[in-house]
């Protein structure tokens, strides 16, 4: 895989990732966030978050990371279009961050640490930066938990979101990082951790033609097919056979597709 991140950026995937919000991707965190704190967002990707961190938070400090620039040149806006000036946004690795020991207050994380092949060290970086008692907010994908309604072949949609887990995994990710975060975070010297899920529904017009979208310009590319065959983990007449099913799916009366996500709270002791 060339891609950082295993998916790409395509258009639906840009979509998925701006309508995410503080309120639908981290309410549990928001209890912690108070007026004039230093919050650090890794993995900030488009910035659709940060900038609901930097409204809950200001006048306090924001800061967001990407490794991908072009993710960071689109942050960059975000703040700017609601009026913000407590954010500022950098390309940086979480496993090297351009920061002071115990700089921040809070740390989002989300969405990242099942892209990122040493868990360790970026945990270990993480608790580096934020200051004792400072709280860490995790959510991440479990993909063994993938459901969809209804599923012409039976098995057959189910198995092809599968083959995503098995491309993940065998570019050195981790797709079931959300039920595994409770033991990611204990090793990484993190306490008082709690542990919980979510699911991320698609249903109704909007939010399925988002993953119907998302599958015709990554998932039935060359970029998925190539891999996949080179892995062992799908031939191109199985992606053809699940791009047929999933047409049927899409069209048909109350479809659904969601998949769980674990969410973690911990404090750096």
């Amino acid at each position: 895989m060339d891609d950082l991140y295993i998916m790409g950026y395509s258009e639906a995937v840009l979509r998925i990732l701006s309508s995410r919000t503080v309120e639908s991707s981290c309410a549990s965190l928001t209890p912690y966030l108070k007026p004039g704190l230093r919050v650090l967002d890794v993995g900030c990707g488009p910035g659709s978050i940060s900038v609901g961190l930097a409204q809950a938070t200001a006048p306090g400090e924001l800061r967001g990371i990407d490794i991908e620039p072009p993710q960071v040149e689109l942050a960059v806006q975000a703040p700017a279009e609601r009026g913000l000036g407590n954010a500022e946004f950098s390309v940086a690795d979480v496993q090297a961050m351009p920061f002071e020991d115990g700089w921040f207050d809070v740390v989002h994380c989300g969405d990242l640490l099942a892209f990122v092949p040493e868990t360790g060290a970026a945990l270990r970086e993480i608790r580096r930066v934020l200051k004792p008692g400072g709280v860490l907010f995790c959510r991440e994908i479990i993909m063994d938990s993938f459901l969809i309604h209804p599923d012409p072949h039976p098995q057959l949609l189910a198995r092809g979101y599968a083959v995503f887990a098995d491309l993940l995994e065998a570019d050195d990710g981790h797709p079931q990082m959300g039920k595994e975060l409770g033991g990611h975070l204990e090793l990484a010297g993190f306490a008082d951790i709690r542990v919980s899920a979510a699911f991320d529904v698609f249903s109704g017009p909007e939010r399925l033609k988002l993953m119907y979208d998302l599958g015709n310009q990554w998932y039935f590319t060359p970029d998925v097919a190539a891999p996949a065959a080179q892995y062992g983990v799908a031939t191109n007449a199985m992606i053809d056979e699940i791009r047929q099913a999933r047409n049927i799916w899409y069209r048909s009366p109350g479809a659904l597709a969601a998949f769980a996500y674990g969410e973690a709270l911990a404090v750096r002791p």
